[in-house]
């Protein structure tokens, strides 16, 4: 019978992988055949301490801390089994819940019975696990480009955002390295940044542009991070990137105006220096026609306009 189920379960590849890839231990069970073993997935060698040919060699029983409990449990068909303890292959105790669902194959009773470890270590890695996941919640819900990426240079992890700003898949970042999405008249800067990045000095932070893919420039302000082993060993870089694309043009535009305003505030400057010097130009030759002619301007005036008034008078007469 173990035999023609396994056989059965050779023919689906796929099977295979979803079962020996489940997170948690799963057993299958011949009911008929005092709780024996028939098979196991990946999971369950690891809780249990043994290898495959030695786990399916055994009965469900063997495992049980209270054999009788565990029988009178599958006579009574109780689907759900509460907080019990196994043992492993080295005799330790361990907490589990199990789920058990029953199947017939080849008119024989089959139970799938899928165990949760209750162990503080597993408890551990489920905690891990849910803050991992808080965390990727978290920062797929940031506007800030967020990466990280090993000491290579190979991208591990990426943000939604930083997916949509450079508008590549997830699938297609992951695994590739970090400098190809740099300017090259950029990445000796950016080398040297990291390489400058010790367990003492962690962080940097600096502005740099990017050529987007059709050719408009954008400004990412970059803050990086080394993180570190405990024994000072660098694990892996995380930056986050702000888009400070329109307050940096704001910036060059202020810039541009202020300067556009310093130069006509020189050229006003050097107008009025130009008048001051026709003025004192001016007022240096009518000095030098006074002395010369002994009168002042004004008396040069005042006898025009009476040279002026006799001409008209003689012409008068004459007529």
């Amino acid at each position: 019978m173990k035999q023609k189920i396994l056989n059965e379960r050779r023919k689906n590849d796929f099977y295979r992988t979803l079962f020996d890839n489940a997170y948690e231990a799963i057993l299958i069970i011949d009911i008929e055949d005092n709780a024996q073993i028939i098979d196991a997935n990946t999971k369950a060698l690891e809780l249990f301490g043994y290898s495959y040919e030695e786990l399916t060699s055994l009965s469900l029983f063997a495992l049980s801390d209270n054999p009788d409990l565990t029988k009178q449990r599958i006579v009574d068909r109780v689907f759900e089994v509460g907080q019990t303890y196994y043992k492993k292959k080295d005799g330790t105790k361990i907490p589990i819940k199990a789920r058990i669902s029953r199947i017939t194959i080849s008119e024989r009773f089959i139970a799938i019975m899928v165990i949760y470890d209750l162990s503080p270590e597993k408890n551990k890695d489920d905690a891990l696990i849910a803050s991992e996941v808080k965390y990727r919640t978290i920062v797929e819900d940031l506007v800030e480009l967020i990466c990280r990426f090993t000491p290579d240079g190979i991208l591990t992890f990426v943000n939604k955002a930083y997916c949509n700003f450079f508008g590549k898949d997830y699938k297609h970042l992951i695994g590739t390295k970090f400098m190809t999405l740099i300017s090259d008249e950029d990445k000796s800067f950016v080398e040297e940044s990291f390489k400058s990045i010790t367990k003492e000095n962690p962080c940097n932070r600096y502005e740099r542009k990017v050529i987007m893919s059709n050719g408009e420039i954008k400004w990412l302000r970059w803050s990086d991070r080394g993180i570190f082993s405990e024994n000072g060993c660098l694990k892996e870089f995380q930056s986050i990137g702000f888009d400070v694309t329109d307050q940096h043009n704001l910036e060059e535009k202020i810039k541009y105006q202020s300067e556009l305003y310093e130069d006509l505030q020189n050229n006003m400057t050097l107008l009025v220096e130009d008048m001051n010097k026709v003025n004192i130009s001016k007022q240096e030759n009518i000095t030098k026609l006074e002395k010369a002619f002994g009168k002042s301007v004004e008396e040069f005036h005042l006898n025009t306009i009476k040279t002026e008034a006799v001409l008209v008078k003689s012409v008068e007469d004459f007529h």
